[in-house]
């Protein structure tokens, strides 16, 4: 997930439920916050060095969640959790 902390159309609120739930229930997840993105910054959340200050990223896999750690994500970072979760092999 990545979500924009000062987003006013979806509630920030609202993926920080959603990783607490799955992370409940064991499920595994990575949520990327963004203190200074609003909605629909998804380019600037992973290219542009302001939208990205302050970024952080928290993991749950096997019902371990990890603390808030800084994050950087790149267009890499998207490819890859797409290729792993829809099996694509590189395709």
């Amino acid at each position: 997930m990545f979500h924009g902390e000062r987003d006013q159309l979806v509630p920030y609120h609202q993926s920080r439920l959603l990783f607490d739930k799955l992370a409940s229930a064991g499920k595994d997840a990575r949520f990327f916050s963004f203190p200074h993105a609003r909605h629909g910054t998804y380019l600037e959340m992973l290219s542009d060095a302001d939208t990205q200050r302050g970024a952080r990223q928290e993991t749950t896999r096997d019902g371990r969640t990890t603390r808030p750690a800084p994050a950087h994500p790149t267009w890499q970072t998207v490819i890859s959790f797409l290729r792993s979760e829809l099996h694509t092999g590189g395709r």
